[in-house]
C-alpha cells in the first residue's frame, strides 16, 4: 500500500515485479486515481482502492519500504523502463500537429506539499520558448494552478489540455503522444520516467 505522494507511488510500483512468484498473490491497494493505471500491470492480481473492502492476505508492506526489505542497492534498483505499458492505446487526435515538437508541460505540484514553495514555478518561466519554431506546448496542468492560463499574454501559444486528464491513465495517453515533457518535481516526472518517454525536470 503507498504511504506517500502519487510520483512516489508510481515510482516505486516498479516493485511488484521483483515480487511476482507463481506462488504468490498479489494485492496493491492504491489511490483511485491511479487504478486505471496500474490495472495494466499483470504482476498485480488484485487491486484495490482506499474506499475498497480489503480482500484477505497473510502479510503487507508500504511500498516504499520495499527497497529495504528486499536490501535493494544501487546495482539492483529494478530498470526495465518502462514498467508502465498502456495496452489497446489508440492514437488521439489531441495532438494536432504531428510534424513539430510536441512538448507537455507543467509549472506546479501539490500545493499541501511542505516543500512546494520550491518545487512549483510561476508558468511565465515558460514564455522563454514558447516562440521556438517547429514546437507546439501543451499544458498537462491540473488542479487550481491550471486558472494560471488565464493570467498570462503568451498563453495562446500553449493548448490546454486539462479537461482531458481526469486521472492517470488519461495523463499517460497524453504523454504518449509528446516528445518531450517539461515538469517541476511532480508525479507527471515520474509517471514520464515510467512510460520510458523523454522528461525533463525544473528543480530549484
Amino acid at each position: 500500500y503507498p504511504e506517500q505522494g502519487m510520483g512516489d507511488t508510481i515510482q516505486f510500483i516498479r516493485y511488484v515485479k521483483v515480487l511476482s512468484t507463481k506462488a504468490t498473490q498479489i494485492i496493491v491497494e492504491c489511490p483511485k486515481s491511479l487504478h486505471r493505471l496500474f490495472s495494466t500491470i499483470p504482476e498485480i492480481n488484485v487491486l484495490v482502492t482506499k474506499e475498497d473492502i480489503l480482500p484477505h492476505f497473510n502479510f503487507y508492506a508500504p511500498l516504499l519500504s520495499l527497497p529495504g526489505i528486499l536490501k535493494t542497492s544501487l546495482e539492483t534498483i529494478p530498470v526495465d523502463i518502462p514498467y508502465l505499458v498502456l495496452e489497446n492505446q489508440t492514437q488521439s487526435s489531441i495532438v494536432s500537429k504531428p510534424k513539430v515538437l510536441n512538448i507537455g508541460i507543467v509549472w506546479a505540484g501539490n500545493p499541501k506539499q511542505q516543500d512546494d514553495k520550491r518545487r512549483s514555478i510561476d508558468l511565465s518561466f515558460f514564455s522563454a520558448i514558447t516562440d521556438i519554431p517547429n514546437t507546439q506546448l501543451y499544458s498537462l496542468q491540473v488542479g487550481d494552478r491550471r486558472a494560471d492560463l488565464n493570467h498570462e499574454d503568451f498563453t495562446n501559444n500553449i493548448i490546454d489540455l486539462g479537461d482531458y486528464l481526469n486521472d492517470y491513465a488519461d495523463t499517460a495517453a497524453i504523454i504518449n503522444q509528446m516528445d518531450l515533457t517539461i515538469t517541476v518535481c511532480t508525479s507527471v516526472a515520474h509517471l514520464a520516467g515510467a512510460l520510458g518517454k523523454p522528461v525533463w525536470v525544473l528543480l530549484s
